[in-house]
């Protein structure tokens, strides 16, 4: 289980989502991104919520779904391009989790319980 007070901010700004195009996939997607980030260290200079809303925009992203609402700025705290920054770094994390030395949290969201995430295709690019 990753950090709680991440776990929070991702629980809050999914329970809005989920009222879009949204499936369980994604949800699962969005933990995985967030824990690939508590193994790196230059995501300590994010705030958990900006690390959470960072990870369901770019999940959205990688399943071809709206990017990101009005309300999920309103609920958030962060208009999309406030968030640009730091899904990129992750996408980046997100890119090369088949190569890094720690594999766990890649191994743990490649099981059916986590619906397979760790095998999606990153995207190419972030907009």
């Amino acid at each position: 289980m990753f950090d709680v007070v991440l776990q929070v901010f991702l629980n809050r700004f999914l329970k809005v989502a989920r009222a879009g195009e949204f499936d369980q996939t994604t949800e699962k997607l969005c933990e995985y991104l967030c824990e690939l980030t508590l193994q790196e260290y230059a995501f300590i200079k994010y705030r958990p919520s900006e690390i959470a809303a960072a990870s369901l925009r770019l999940a959205l992203h990688t399943m071809r779904l709206p990017s990101w609402t009005p309300l999920l700025t309103e609920v958030s705290g962060y208009p999309p391009e406030q968030l640009h920054s730091c899904a990129a770094e992750m996408l980046a994390v997100f890119r090369k989790a088949e190569g890094n030395n720690l594999q766990a949290v890649r191994e743990k969201f490649g099981h059916a319980k986590f619906l397979c995430v760790s095998t999606l295709t990153p995207p190419d690019v972030f907009v």
